[in-house]
């Protein structure tokens, strides 16, 4: 039994060994096909992984790159009802409208690779495709409007909730739900497309700075947005 145990536990072994050996080895072999894939880009004998990463690596310590913000205009309901034996007899809603939100974007940049871009040219002409995340709000970054002037608060009682003198209303809940609101209008696709329009002329021109001791002389760098 002893035995049998050993050897499977040699089989086991030998079989993590071989699997952590093909995944070093296909890492390897998507690195050299990705440089394969982009030399006509670069100048010759340019180590590419290596001027890849450290360009991105320049662009911001925590790989995040801020690329633009916007002010909000939020509008949250909140509705409560009074209930006797589960029927309704009177609602109160409270819509509260705060403008002056403020949130940013950014784009993730910790996934920028050489497997990751494209040359579409020959002879050091054309364009690299740098493909990155579409911007996203950050949500560790969003300011909520403080300041009464900026905020509107209406109560609407319907109903029993009329007379009822012990209905209170919701503002404090409409308040604390105003920063998810404001994470959630800002991440409309139409809102994201805009922004996308206007950081990829800015972040090509980043990239194309910071590659140019590496490009080829007629290589120009565009940005694809994957959504």
């Amino acid at each position: 039994m002893a035995l049998a145990v050993m050897s499977v536990l040699t089989i086991a072994v030998l079989g993590l060994t071989w699997i952590f050996a093909g995944t070093v080895g296909s890492v390897v072999q998507s690195a050299a096909d990705a440089a394969g894939r982009l030399a006509g880009a670069f100048k010759p004998q340019v180590n590419i992984q290596t001027t890849v990463r450290a360009a991105v690596g320049n662009l911001d310590p925590q790989l995040r790159l801020k690329v633009a913000e916007r002010e909000l205009e939020v509008t949250v309901e909140d509705l409560q009802e009074t209930r006797w034996l589960g029927v309704p007899l009177g609602s109160t809603v409270t819509q509260l409208r705060s403008s002056g939100n403020l949130v940013q974007y950014i784009v993730p940049l910790e996934g920028v690779t050489p497997e990751r871009m494209e040359f579409i040219g020959s002879d050091g002409r054309g364009a690299l495709l740098v493909h990155l995340p579409s911007p996203r709000v950050d949500e560790r970054m969003v300011y909520v409007q403080v300041d009464p002037r900026h905020v509107e608060v209406e109560i609407d009682d319907r109903w029993l909730n009329n007379v009822n003198p012990f209905v209170g209303d919701g503002a404090e809940r409409a308040r604390a739900a105003v920063r998810a609101a404001a994470v959630e209008l800002a991440s409309q696709p139409a809102f994201l497309k805009e922004i996308e329009a206007e950081c990829a002329p800015r972040i090509e021109l980043l990239l194309q700075s910071l590659l140019r001791p590496a490009l080829a002389d007629g290589v120009e760098v565009r940005v694809v947005w994957d959504r």
